[in-house]
């Protein structure tokens, strides 16, 4: 079983990857990518994964107001990594943006090679990784 060291510094990833469309996908997809920060010895901040638990999607001010979080948040990474399986959304083409920005300019990775060298490596089933998420992450 994984435990975190509550003396060590994590390095903060922000997990962009799309969560409208086929948001039941998105959201496993989602919890893989987090996994796999987690797996890479980084703390996954995955808005996305939070706020819609709360807050209506396809409400525009709930959306846009969970935008402004997620982005005050994203400037709390070291990084942003990039999930583009599926392509760039309109929510992740903001977030990459603001990323950019020389104002508030954070490293940015597209991570979607490495993931799936990684999830290939522990048998590529989304099933038998999923699983894991409620307990250990061995």
């Amino acid at each position: 079983m994984m435990i975190g060291n509550p003396f060590k510094e994590y390095e903060r990833v922000y997990i962009c990857s799309p969560y409208r469309g086929i948001v039941q996908r998105n959201v496993a997809r989602a919890r893989l990518y987090c996994a796999f920060a987690v797996a890479q010895d980084c703390m996954p901040i995955a808005p996305h994964l939070l706020y819609p638990q709360f807050m209506d999607d396809n409400n525009g001010s709930q959306r846009e107001t969970a935008m402004v979080f997620a982005l005050d948040l994203m400037k709390r990474c070291e990084e942003l990594w990039i999930f583009d399986e599926n392509g760039i959304s309109e929510g992740m083409r903001k977030e990459i943006e603001q990323a950019t920005d020389a104002k508030h300019a954070i490293q940015v990775r597209f991570m979607q090679h490495e993931f799936d060298e990684w999830f290939t490596a522990r048998g590529g089933d989304e099933a038998l990784i999923l699983p894991t998420l409620e307990g250990s992450y061995a």
